[in-house]
């Protein structure tokens, strides 16, 4: 109900009887403004308990909220000196320092990080980004293949440097084959969001069959990533591999029934090897599928006028046409008034 002050009230008095209500406290003290009692709060369960990422979180939401970020520096600063072991604290001192729009010297406490602590891959997350910027490549190359190795980062991280790598890459095209090495480093993983990342990388720079190679591996890993299903099929199409596309379309389907596209897809396919009875049924039985979708309902049209023109029914192969041509001038009218 967000009724915060009477909340704190009952909080206060469960506290004797469970102290763990104590963070529950200090948030409320947040939510009404009361920052100073919170921060006091946030210290005191450290002291008793040690640090903790969610009353870390907590207290950069109350030094932003105020504007302090002084304090919240301070705070980090004797953390460090404190407890000097703790790549945590310093990471979250790189972090602040770069919020605040001063590399330098985020970029000196990631040197001082793996000067103390010369073993840490955490570290790396920062270095690499840093490394970018002063144009020194090998050693951020090298930053982001520890990153990648990594058993201490997590997926999501390791997926925002493999994007940014990607942009590197994409810009300096001369380091172009360090990719087929981080290929090997994710292989042991086999997941299927770097292979699709990948996938996406050569297909914008129209190096088609190696991105339907990558867009493969990835769907191999998991098989319901649709994503995955549309690139490949229409890559497939493209490069006329009509056999292909026509089954693995159909045995998406079964996964994905009310995607008309799987129909679409399979339509053209079976059309291109002259099976025209096939063509026409999942085409047919696809159109059920369209929902206030005009240019799919169109290649829909347009597909069933080219079967039924293959296949001889010339009255059939009319009214497609005739629908096709409706939903054309239906388009055009659209972009007119628009």
């Amino acid at each position: 109900m967000k009724n915060y002050e009477s909340a704190i009230l009952l909080v206060q008095k469960l506290i004797p009887f469970d102290s763990d209500y104590k963070e529950d406290l200090a948030n409320l003290y947040s939510k009404t403004k009361q920052y100073i009692k919170a921060i006091e709060l946030l210290d005191e369960l450290d002291e008793l308990w040690g640090e903790s990422i969610y009353r870390d979180q907590l207290r950069s939401r109350i030094y932003r909220a105020t504007g302090n970020s002084s304090n919240e520096l301070k705070t980090l600063v004797n953390k460090i000196n404190s407890k000097p072991k703790k790549e945590k604290e310093y990471l979250n001192l790189i972090y602040l320092y770069s919020e605040q729009g001063n590399p330098k010297k985020a970029f000196e406490i990631a040197k001082e990080l793996l000067n103390k602590h010369p073993n840490s891959q955490l570290v790396h997350l920062a270095l690499y980004k840093f490394y970018l910027d002063e144009d020194e490549y090998q050693k951020a190359i090298n930053s982001m293949k520890i990153v990648f190795t990594s058993q201490q980062i997590n997926e999501e991280s390791k997926y925002r440097v493999l994007g940014d790598f990607l942009i590197f890459v994409n810009s300096r095209p001369q380091f172009e084959s360090e990719l087929e090495t981080i290929v090997e480093l994710f292989s042991e993983e086999n997941n299927s969001k770097v292979f699709e990342k990948l996938g996406d990388y050569y297909n914008s720079k129209q190096q088609k069959e190696k991105a339907l190679d990558y867009y493969k591996k990835g769907l191999e890993n998991n098989i319901n990533n649709f994503s995955l299903i549309k690139n490949i099929l229409l890559l497939q199409l493209g490069f006329k591999k009509y056999k292909e596309a026509s089954k693995l379309s159909f045995e998406t389907i079964e996964i994905f029934p009310s995607q008309p596209l799987l129909y679409l897809v399979n339509g053209i396919a079976n059309s291109k090897m002259n099976n025209n009875d096939k063509a026409i049924k999942i085409l047919e039985t696809g159109l059920d599928y369209i929902f206030d979708d005009i240019n799919m309902e169109y290649d829909f049209y347009e597909q069933l006028y080219i079967a039924y023109t293959q296949k001889g029914n010339t009255k059939k192969a009319s009214f497609y046409s005739n629908k096709a041509s409706e939903l054309k001038a239906k388009k055009s009218g659209i972009k007119s008034s628009n």
